[in-house]
C-alpha cells in the first residue's frame, strides 16, 4: 500500500491489501519534500529520510476503519 500525497494536500491510501511495502508517493513528481511534509503533519512524524504513520491514520484513510472483519481478533 502507499499514501499518494496531492499538491492540494488531499492523501489518498492506494493498493490498501498490499501489506508487503509501505510508502508515500506525491502525485505531482515535482513536489518538495517540505509540501510532502505539510500534507502528512497531521497523521506522521518525519526524522531523517522516513514517516512514521500510526495504525489509526491507515485505518481512517483506508475507509475501514469500522469494519469489523478487517479487524483481526486474537485470543491465547
Amino acid at each position: 500500500m502507499f499514501i499518494s500525497v496531492s499538491r492540494d494536500a488531499k492523501l489518498t491510501l492506494c493498493e490498501v491489501d498490499d501489506f508487503k511495502r509501505l510508502h508515500v508517493e506525491a502525485a505531482d513528481r515535482d513536489m518538495a519534500l517540505e509540501e510532502i511534509k505539510g500534507a502528512l503533519a497531521t497523521i506522521a512524524s518525519f526524522d531523517d529520510n522516513n514517516f512514521w504513520v500510526g495504525i489509526a491514520a491507515l485505518k481512517a484513510l483506508s475507509g475501514r476503519a469500522g469494519d469489523v472483519a478487517g479487524n483481526a481478533v486474537l485470543t491465547p
